[in-house]
């Protein structure tokens, strides 16, 4: 029902409209020019619409009926209704043609007919039906009735109506004026407002929020689809008397004491189930409120997750062993892990407190915590201007290492962010630089190792270039600039300088190649590079084309590169060519004098045994004939020296054995002790024609323990040259003093004479028998094959230089026999 208001607002733009309005009981008097009175009473939707009488205009009607409607009175003819004495043009449809149906028709078709086409080409529909040709098809061919208004070709409008009567099909036409055309307009703009109000309220009610509205008394007046269902409300629309119900959100406070805003979680009438949504109310123009509630549900569970994260990134910094502190964009300390409070000395409850990073940095430097700077000042306003991006550029993260008293190093990582804020890293790397110097020292000592080597050495990347090489490999190869990848000036400065990566493979086999002749070598080395990696090391010897010779050593190295050594071993091979020479001259040497004492000792030790045998049977035929004592003197001196010369012919015949290595011993206990008198006793005829005395020093332990485990025969005999050798370095009036004692597991022999200031190992004085020197290399060799040896030493006793020679026994000399005997000499 539109109010007097609502409608002089309507009929304001009309501009031949004089309105006049009366209200009494339920009819509205108007005075409306033209025939527009029941267009106007069809808008308005009035019970009555009464025109008074005695206003200008012809075609004023009287009282309007409730319920009219349409364009005009029902039943309008031509002449009904016009405006400005303009009647109404009638036409009928046959055959798809018009007809005019009086003069004015015609006049407007312009003959008697037209074809339908030509009628609707000149009209464009305004409200109504809007395809004329299609409604007027239907009129003729159905008897359909239809009512538009058009606009013409000469910009005047119509008011057309269709519909049967009498059998035909009639066509009215009537001029439309100004207020018919403005009341279109309004219907059609609150045709509008209608569908743009039933499509606000459908996407309301579809939408996946809530929305209700309050009345001015604080009730729920209306609520969408969601929030009916949430709320367990059934009908769409309710009253102060009847509200909608109110939501259930926790806490169930009263609607008074709620927050215009927040989140709550709200219970589902139907299923009880809790949901999340941001609630807000705003004014009305009523004085009511609007309501509306956005799902916060994936708000609620991404901020529970993020709460969660954050409690476990707090959790895994508070153990990180790298310090951490965030400031934010106003530069006050806004998070820190224990990591950094430990190592940087601070207060964690200073900490807490949130200084600003200028705060902090005063602190560490009154600590002693921070490096000296030349510029205190400056050096911290750079560090404040991390927090301000100049231009909208990006600000750059920045890198520092504080050294520290103590050898401590600290590295200082700042790394901005895109809100502000500005994270610290704090990570002590003393250790790192502690390890990293001593790698780079044993580098350096490495490096200084292989200059310093005489063997050449290259090694080869997995590329083929090579990444070491020392000064002895170009000394060797004396490489040219034209063998180098690029060339340089100073070949040899260039490769020790960093220029090794210039000599790749291809280049150095070519070098190899052309100065030696040893092609298969190299083929091999370049083999070595696609050969799996668990390649053995190899070496081979070439020969080089200006005469020298070089061991070649070639080995894998762990990172997939190959080391090759050069080492010259020219001088080497020369040497052990004069070594293998000089050894065979001297074997063949051994070898002519083992024949030749074998020889000497044959033929000699045959006429002197005859010697020996005729002098015995002269000695017996003397004394059985009573020779002259004399004459039996003379005879046993001739035996003497044949026994002396018997003697001297064994020892050089064992000597040479022994020297030879085929000695035979025969291991059995001898007791030292007894062994040593017997050699006195053998050697005092011959001490007493040099005039020498003889005495044995008594045992240093219990007597009869001096025993050890050896050949016999070569344990007395080397007592006897012992003994011999110290009788011949003695002279008239000397004394010769022997004794033998145990010391641990070994066993001393030793004989004790005046020091004659030669040699141990030095014959006998001039003019003196060249028996001393061989007794005493035959007490060396026996000593030797029974495990011991000889030594000598100088002592004072009674104001008189004293010369003693040690023979050491272990107490079991013989480990095992001699695999073989020595040959008889004949």
């Amino acid at each position: 029902m539109l109010e007097l208001a609502e409608v002089t607002a309507l009929l304001t733009a009309a501009p031949a409209a004089a309105l006049e309005a009366l209200r009494s009981g339920n009819q509205l008097v108007l005075a409306v020019a033209g025939g527009c009175a029941g267009a106007v009473a069809a808008a308005l939707g009035l019970r009555t619409l009464r025109l008074r009488a005695g206003h200008p205009g012809p075609g004023l009607a009287g009282v309007v009926a409730p319920g009219a409607a349409g364009l005009g009175s029902r039943g309008l003819r031509p002449g009904a209704g016009t405006q400005g004495g303009e009647a109404g043009l009638g036409f009928h449809l046959e055959g798809g043609r018009l007809r005019a149906r009086d003069r004015a028709a015609r006049g407007f078709l312009g003959d008697e007919t037209r074809p339908l086409d030509d009628f609707t080409r000149r009209l464009t529909p305004v409200e109504g039906a809007m395809d004329l040709g299609l409604a007027l098809r239907a009129l003729e061919a159905d008897g359909r009735p239809f009512r538009t208004l058009a606009d013409d070709d000469e910009g005047r409008s119509w008011e057309i109506a269709g519909r049967p009567e009498a059998g035909e099909a009639r066509l009215v036409l009537v001029p439309a004026g100004p207020s018919r055309r403005e009341i279109a307009r309004l219907r059609g703009m609150l045709a509008m407002l209608a569908a743009d109000r039933d499509q606000a309220t459908e996407a309301l009610e579809a939408a996946p929020l809530l929305a209700w509205r309050r009345s001015p008394a604080g009730h729920v007046v209306w609520g969408n689809a969601l929030y009916r269902r949430i709320a367990g409300a059934e009908e769409a629309h309710g009253s102060d008397a009847a509200p909608l119900p109110e939501l259930h959100h926790d806490g169930g406070e009263s609607r008074g004491a709620r927050p215009p805003e927040g989140r709550r979680s709200v219970f589902d009438a139907r299923t009880g189930e809790r949901r999340w949504y941001e609630l807000a109310e705003l004014p009305a123009s009523d004085g009511g409120e609007l309501g509306y509630g956005v799902d916060a549900a994936a708000a609620v569970h991404a901020e529970g997750a993020l709460r969660r994260f954050v409690e476990t990134l707090t959790e895994t910094f508070a153990h990180l062993a790298i310090g951490l502190a965030i400031f934010d964009r106003e530069t006050r300390l806004g998070l820190f892990n224990p990591a950094f409070a430990s190592l940087m000395r601070l207060d964690p409850a200073w900490l807490a407190g949130r200084p600003s990073l200028s705060d902090v940095l005063e602190r560490l430097r009154a600590e002693r915590r921070l490096p000296d700077h030349e510029d205190f000042q400056r050096w911290r306003a750079d560090m404040l201007g991390l927090f301000r991006a100049e231009g909208g550029q990006e600000r750059p993260e920045r890198t520092e290492v504080w050294h520290l008293p103590g050898e401590l190093q600290i590295r200082v990582v700042a790394r901005p962010h895109p809100q502000g804020a500005v994270a610290f890293l704090f990570e002590d790397v003393s250790e790192t630089a502690r390890l990293e110097r001593r790698f780079a020292t044993e580098t350096e000592i490495r490096r200084a190792v292989m200059d310093r080597l005489e063997e050449g050495v290259i090694a080869f990347g997995p590329d083929g270039a090579a990444r070491f090489v020392n000064p002895a490999f170009a000394a060797i190869w004396r490489p040219r600039a034209e063998d180098l990848d690029g060339g340089l000036d100073d070949v040899d400065v260039g490769l020790a300088e960093g220029g090794a990566e210039r000599l790749r493979l291809p280049q150095a086999l070519e070098m190899f190649r052309a100065r030696s002749g040893a092609a298969a070598v190299w083929d091999r080395l370049a083999e070595f590079f696609g050969a799996p990696a668990d390649r053995a090391a190899w070496s081979e010897e070439v020969s080089l084309t200006d005469g020298r010779r070089l061991r070649v050593r070639v080995a894998a190295l762990p990172d997939g590169s190959v080391l090759a050594a050069f080492t010259d071993v020219t001088d080497t091979a020369r040497a052990e060519l004069a070594t293998r020479e000089r050894t065979a001259a001297l074997e063949a040497a051994e070898e002519i004098r083992g024949a030749l004492l074998e020889q000497v000792s044959g033929r000699v030790r045959t006429p002197l045994a005859r010697i020996l045998g005729l002098g015995l049977a002269l000695r017996d035929e003397a004394e059985d004939a009573g020779a002259e004592p004399g004459a039996l003197e003379r005879i046993d001196a001739i035996l003497e020296a044949a026994s002396q010369v018997q003697a001297a012919l064994s020892g050089v015949a064992d000597l040479a054995s022994a020297q030879a290595g085929v000695l035979s011993l025969t291991p059995e206990t001898v007791d030292l002790r007894a062994a040593l008198v017997a050699a006195l006793d053998m050697a005092q005829r011959r001490a007493a024609e040099r005039g020498v005395t003889l005495s044995l020093e008594p045992a240093a332990g219990a007597e009869g323990g001096e025993q050890v485990l050896g050949d016999a025969a070569r344990v007395r005999q080397l007592l006897f040259n012992l003994v011999t050798d110290a009788v011949h370095r003695a002279g008239a009036g000397d004394e010769v003093r022997a004794g033998a004692c145990r010391r641990g597991g070994e066993i001393e022999i030793w004989t004790e004479a005046p020091d004659d200031g030669a040699p141990s190992d030095a014959g006998p004085a001039p003019g003196e028998p060249r028996h001393g020197g061989l007794a005493h290399a035959l007490v060396r060799r026996f000593s030797e094959l029974h495990g011991g040896s000889v030594r000598t030493e100088r002592l004072e006793r009674a104001g008189a230089l004293r010369r003693r020679v040690i023979c050491t026994l272990p107490a079991e000399a013989l480990r095992a026999p001699a695999p073989r005997r020595a040959p008889a000499v004949a």
